[in-house]
């Protein structure tokens, strides 16, 4: 894996093990709901942590075909993420909608960090 992807994998990891420290902070003080919304956030990272795994894992040095799946399955995954939130809102499912809403909120903060490695930039 290309460097700046390589750094951009550990970032996805440091944020997953960050967000299960805090929903289990969260649990010990008796803030169920939020560590379940800090657990799905760390879900997220762990999706997209295994995603580019794979692309490393498929496509190895050919770092632009790498990067091409990465991003597809980003934009894919998350495209689904927003089809069940517009579904649970036409249902009046407000919990459904803030769950589709927290994981895409999540894969926007991944797009972010992706773009800046596609531009060569530092995380």
């Amino acid at each position: 894996m290309q460097s700046n992807w390589q750094r951009f994998h550990s970032e996805l990891i440091q944020k997953r093990s960050s967000a299960v420290a805090h929903a289990r902070a969260l649990q010990a003080e008796q803030r169920g709901d939020e560590a379940v919304f800090e657990q799905i956030r760390s879900n997220v990272y762990g999706i997209f942590t295994s995603v580019l795994e794979a692309a490393d894992s498929q496509y190895g040095e050919d770092v632009g075909e790498m990067q091409r799946f990465f991003l597809q399955k980003l934009t894919d995954i998350s495209a689904e993420w927003k089809t069940a939130a517009e579904k649970a809102a036409a249902h009046g499912d407000e919990q459904a909608v803030f769950v589709e809403e927290l994981k895409l909120r999540a894969a926007d903060e991944i797009r972010t960090g992706a773009a800046q490695v596609v531009e060569g930039g530092q995380l």
